[in-house]
């Protein structure tokens, strides 16, 4: 006769007492040849003691209704007009300057031939130092930074601080 192999199901059920009498009469048989089958009836039994010792914690009747009333709350913060609109202008400003760079309109070398070489007054034509004192990519990186930490400081004064200050109550 092969040794059959129970799964935890069938010794559960075999604890509850609802295996039919052939299945019982099979599953005992097993029992008292195998020490492995033995060893997971006894940790089985365990679990199942602990479960039914330990009651499931019920909620009050009112649990929900206090967390709906809760959740509503949330809903009704108010943000400064002013500053949602002051952040929606940055947002769009910084949009603007990051796809004008992505288009290519802010290149140095456009604002290079732009800057006169020579002036020519009449007949006569003056050569002026050339140099170029300002880096107009470092100046278009520097407005887009400060750009963003300003919309960064306006989020955080408009939405958060208020959010955050409703939620913990103060």
């Amino acid at each position: 006769m092969e040794k059959r192999e129970f799964s935890d199901e069938e010794i559960l059920t075999y604890l509850d007492g609802l295996l039919g009498e052939h299945e019982q009469k099979a599953f005992e048989e097993a029992l008292g040849s195998s020490p492995r089958l033995q060893q997971r009836l006894k940790w089985l039994q365990s679990v199942e003691k602990l479960f039914s010792e330990n009651s499931v914690a019920v909620p009050s009747p009112e649990f929900t209704d206090n967390v709906m009333a809760s959740l509503d709350s949330y809903r009704h913060i108010r943000f400064s007009r002013n500053g949602l609109l002051l952040l929606l202008g940055v947002l769009v400003a910084l949009t603007l300057v990051v796809l004008l760079m992505a288009g290519g309109n802010f290149d140095p070398g456009i604002f290079n031939e732009m800057v006169p070489k020579s002036l020519n007054i009449g007949d006569a034509q003056f050569s002026l130092p050339y140099h170029e004192f300002i880096d107009i990519k470092m100046l278009i990186n520097g407005v887009l930074f400060l750009n963003l930490f300003l919309a960064l400081l306006l989020l955080e004064r408009v939405i958060f601080r208020p959010l955050f200050k409703r939620r913990i109550g103060v």
